[in-house]
């Protein structure tokens, strides 16, 4: 990013639907930001809980509401908060999630300083009550540069919530996903397009937190690893390069045999053979689809007892 006189405004989006409650806290956190040259714009999926009314009541000109019918899919509504925004850098916020103090400010000083036309930071995990909780997924991976292979072998962590990128490299990249079977690891998929057109820029230090609650999104996804396959066919879609495409389909045969293993626990025994002879064939290591055929099998025999 080249540095200008002016600091460069910030289009930050935060698509909701019915968590007002929750919402409240995430956009406070956006007010809180020491850096001020943001426009805040929610994207409503068809809300009945008064979310529309709660923001057009806050009387803030930086704050704004794009009211859109239920469509259930958060790449569309994040992909309509960007279009309805102006600023040079876009970022985007869960409504059930919160900004760090100093996180906008930290990530545009080091883009300035640096050029570097996207970055993100680690994070930090509280509970449904906003307390500190423990993380699960392992230590932040903060890896710079060109980081495309490392998204594809899940060696780099990005999370959404941190995303911090320029509008011209957004829309160069495609933004995210609109695919009707894209639910799952949607910015996954989008932040490996960004990672083949332009090297990240990864800050040691938590910018966000992620709410752990039983009404995530990610929650109620009873079949994650069968969902995750369409996430990965999209990306292919995009026909990249030949290296990035091999990755991806060695990856896809990995979900495919943890697929397998959750529909064999729904007792789904064809649909799980079929994939699990599917993984095989499109490169899964054998000892991943040993264990994910023993995982399923163990799980289907507790449930039938």
């Amino acid at each position: 990013m080249t540095a200008t006189a002016d600091p460069p405004l910030v289009t930050v989006v935060i698509p909701t639907w019915n968590r007002l409650a929750l919402l409240r806290h995430a956009v406070a956190s956006v007010v809180a930001q020491g850096y001020s040259a943001w426009e805040l714009v929610v994207v409503d999926d068809g809300s009945t809980d008064g979310t529309v009314a709660w923001v057009k009541s806050l009387g803030d000109a930086r704050i704004r509401v794009v009211e859109l019918a239920h469509c259930a899919h958060v790449g569309r509504l994040r992909n309509a908060g960007v279009r309805a925004g102006s600023g040079e850098l876009v970022a985007f916020l869960d409504s059930d999630d919160a900004w760090l103090p100093g996180k906008l400010e930290a990530q545009v000083a080091a883009m300035r300083a640096t050029g570097a036309r996207w970055c993100y930071g680690r994070y930090e995990v509280m509970d449904a009550d906003g307390q500190p909780a423990p993380r699960r997924a392992g230590e932040f991976r903060a890896r710079s540069g060109p980081i495309a292979r490392d998204l594809l072998l899940d060696r780099a962590d990005v999370f959404v919530g941190t995303l911090l990128v320029e509008r011209t490299l957004f829309e160069e990249a495609g933004g995210f996903s609109e695919d009707p079977r894209v639910r799952r690891r949607e910015d996954w998929e989008l932040h490996v397009r960004l990672a083949m057109r332009a090297d990240a820029l990864a800050l040691d230090q938590p910018l966000a937190r992620v709410r752990n609650h039983g009404t995530r999104t990610t929650a109620e996804m009873g079949e994650p690893y069968t969902i995750t396959l369409a996430t990965y066919d999209a990306f292919l879609a995009t026909d990249p390069p030949a290296g990035l495409a091999r990755l991806a389909r060695r990856g896809r045969a990995v979900h495919l045999a943890d697929a397998g293993a959750e529909q064999l626990v729904r007792g789904a025994w064809a649909r799980a053979v079929g994939m699990f002879g599917r993984a095989l064939l499109g490169g899964a290591p054998p000892g991943h689809w040993a264990r994910a055929f023993v995982r399923g099998a163990r799980a289907r025999l507790q449930r039938g007892r």
